[in-house]
């Protein structure tokens, strides 16, 4: 008799640790590949356009979005490569692509778009670096983007990041505010989905 509850007490061990085990694993599958998992839930919900305020825009697969406020979203690009990796004390921190979309109450006419453009610029070249400026039309309106600045420069603090990110401020004439912060590599994306941004009809 003793012998068998021994024999069923190793038994319910057996069956206990299996569930410690797989327990454990899904815990560490959600800790792992919780953004992956989250970005596929958000895309099954809402497919690929982020609706905010007057605006549609895209969202890619590959793109996890985070929702911050109604009038604010903040889309972020998923590393493609690996993330687990030979790690040193000197290695830098891997950075792909965050674009932060909000919208303001009211819309700018094409005058304040302007200077809200140059002042930008003066700003940036203040601090030593020649602005870019990019503009894009959609819908009857226009959105103007400056750039030129990288991360570490604005900021002035060492550089974190294997890619320093360059930094660019966007405005429209209609209430769309972007402020993109992207490695070089990772531009032609962010500028794909920027190129696509249309006023819901």
């Amino acid at each position: 008799m003793e012998q068998f509850i021994l024999r069923q007490l190793k038994k319910s061990e057996r069956i206990l640790l299996v569930i410690l085990l797989v327990v454990a694993s899904l815990a560490w599958v959600n800790y792992r590949y919780h953004v992956r998992i989250a970005t596929w839930w958000w895309h099954h919900q809402h497919g690929e356009v982020v609706a905010i305020a007057d605006y549609s825009v895209p969202a890619p697969d590959d793109w996890y979005v985070e929702d911050i406020a109604e009038d604010h979203q903040v889309l972020i690009l998923l590393n493609q490569q690996g993330r687990f990796r030979n790690s040193s004390s000197d290695s830098k921190l891997p950075f792909t692509a965050v674009v932060s979309v909000s919208t303001r109450t009211s819309e700018w006419t094409e005058q304040r778009l302007n200077s809200w453009t140059s002042f930008e610029a003066s700003q940036i070249k203040k601090r030593g670096v020649e602005p870019i400026s990019r503009r894009f039309s959609f819908d009857g309106e226009t959105l103007s983007c400056v750039g030129g600045d990288t991360m570490s420069h604005a900021t002035q603090t060492p550089e974190f990041y294997e890619s320093d990110p360059n930094l660019w401020s966007c405005r429209s004439s209609g209430r769309l505010e972007l402020n993109i912060t992207s490695t070089e590599a990772n531009m032609p994306q962010v500028w794909n989905v920027v190129e696509h941004i249309r006023r819901k009809s």
